[in-house]
């Protein structure tokens, strides 16, 4: 599975004074998109009636088995 976020943000053109508008750096702006959370997995059957399943996810920066 995995799931993206992504958005567009942007101040009006007139409002832009060499990079920056009111103290904010305006060169981050525009379209992002990142991966908020990726799991991988697999499940199967083994002889003798036993099963596994296992995923491992990372989000957040974090990863987790």
């Amino acid at each position: 599975m995995l799931q993206f976020d992504a958005g567009y943000v942007s101040i009006p053109g007139h409002l832009t004074t060499g990079g920056t508008f009111g103290g904010v750096n305006t060169n981050n702006l525009g379209w992002n998109i990142r991966a908020r959370r990726l799991i991988f997995g697999a499940e199967g059957s083994l002889p003798g009636g036993f099963g596994y399943k296992i995923e491992f996810e990372l989000s957040q920066g974090a990863g987790e088995l």
